[in-house]
């Protein structure tokens, strides 16, 4: 039994290293993955390395592979591998106590091939375990509930899921929802109910420790995520102009996401119907939150759609795994070959953004500009100017650690994650032109004013 969970894990690890690596950015892609890369060096969120919320056990994780010689690039690439996979055989387990085994592993396939996922592979593999967290507490949390379930298994939900919160945090949170059905459910005895509480709180005591002592303790980090998500505006309707306007934009970005996730498979609807089996209320529970906080939250990425791209993936393994025989296998194929061409060639709208015309995009300009700097710092020291643009200031810091940049006419993107105030690292030549002094600056960068620049 264990062998045949290795085997279908590597499986899986294999087929997404084969299609991913081929296509992957020859450069770190985001400012978030600057900020992840600097965090295998010193794991400090409060300089942004990573980014708030600080993600402790995916850093951990990554530092794991880093030290077995990978270079960032590589190690975060083979991090969105693993995760992957993991979120594939989750999706089988799933699959098997649902009783279907089949929807189970047609799921993990429309996953693995779906256009948003696909693009998180390539970009922001930590994301992933966002769809690793989803899987992995529908599974458990479906079989916590059983009638006569042994108590066990809602303790190993509640352990599993705040696991994950040390990977992902707020998508984690979208589960705990499902968490209280299945405690619901269960109805579980005080003995058990203390059980599952404490197994849950153990990971998060663990990780968390180590977040908050790396973060300058527990008043320092509140302050560094409230002055995060202002920046980041979170709950993007709090300082919007127009609510409703801002609301629906959002609601639009993530439906387009969903959709895309529905289209591949959307067609095998005029030849089967899922059997739900009278779980609509489970799948309700499952995804309802999430979508819910994704639209009156936070969503800017097609990545943080994927905790819940999962459920519609997973309703539409349940449709195709009821056409039978060969029909069922081409269908698949076709569902796998449809959701890769809409990831290669974008439709138009928000859809867009979960395209590999992005990917194509942002990687050419990182390319041309490190190995053209790579190139001119073989000639001597180097300075670099640089303004708002898809080669953001930190990407320039991260390759260039000995030249010295100008920041001009900075705006959130000069910032480690586009948010909050940055503290100046002694030991990197990074200065920041504050727009007052942008004329003067651009005709003789030795004579700017001392309150016009901030090093």
């Amino acid at each position: 039994m264990v062998r045949k969970e290795i085997a279908i894990f590597s499986g899986f690890a294999t087929l997404l290293a084969v299609t991913r690596w081929p296509l992957a950015p020859k450069y770190l892609f985001y400012f978030d993955s600057v900020n992840m890369a600097y965090s295998l060096v010193d794991f400090d969120p409060q300089r942004h390395q990573p980014q708030p919320p600080g993600y402790p056990l995916y850093v951990g994780f990554c530092k794991a592979i880093h030290a077995l010689g990978f270079s960032p690039e590589t190690t975060f690439l083979v991090s969105g591998v693993l995760a992957g996979a993991l979120a594939a055989w989750l999706l089988i387990k799933l699959g098997e106590e649902w009783g279907n085994g089949r929807a189970g592993w047609m799921t993990a396939f429309l996953f693995s091939f779906t256009p948003v996922f696909w693009f998180n592979s390539l970009t922001n593999q930590g994301r992933a375990f966002s769809a690793v967290a989803s899987a992995g507490t529908a599974w458990l949390c479906l079989r916590a509930s059983r009638t006569g379930a042994h108590w066990g298994w809602l303790a190993g939900a509640a352990c599993f899921l705040s696991t994950m919160a040390g990977f992902r945090p707020v998508e984690s949170l979208m589960l705990t929802p499902l968490l209280l059905w299945a405690a619901w459910k269960r109805r579980p005895g005080g003995k058990a109910l203390v059980a599952a509480l404490t197994a849950g709180l153990v990971p998060a005591v663990a990780w968390g420790w180590v977040l908050l002592a790396e973060s300058g303790g527990l008043t320092a980090y509140l302050e560094l995520m409230r002055n995060y998500a202002n920046a980041e505006n979170i709950v993007a309707t709090r300082t919007a102009a127009h609510p409703l306007k801002a609301v629906w934009k959002t609601a639009e970005f993530v439906g387009a996401m969903h959709l895309m996730a529905f289209l591949p498979w959307c067609w095998a609807l005029l030849f089967a119907r899922p059997r739900l089996k009278g779980r609509g209320g489970f799948l309700a529970v499952w995804l309802l939150p999430g979508i819910g906080f994704q639209i009156l939250g936070h969503a800017a990425d097609p990545c943080h759609t994927l905790a819940t791209l999962v459920g519609v993936c997973w309703v539409g393994g349940l449709t195709m795994a009821e056409l039978r025989g060969h029909k069922g296998i081409f269908a698949l194929a076709a569902a796998c070959i449809l959701g890769t061409a809409l990831f290669l060639n974008p439709l138009r709208g928000a859809a867009r953004a979960t395209s590999y015309d992005v990917i194509r995009r942002v990687d050419t300009a990182v390319s041309e500009a490190v190995d053209t700097l790579r190139a001119a710092e073989r000639e001597g020291p180097l300075t670099i100017v640089v303004r708002e643009t898809l080669v953001t200031w930190r990407h320039l810091a991260w390759y260039f650690p000995n030249a010295e940049i100008w920041v001009v006419e900075p705006t959130r993107y000069w910032s480690p994650s586009g948010a909050a105030e940055y503290v100046p690292d002694p030991a990197k030549q990074v200065w920041i032109v504050e727009r007052k002094g942008v004329r003067r600056a651009a005709r003789d960068a030795t004579a700017v004013l001392p309150e016009t620049v901030r090093r």
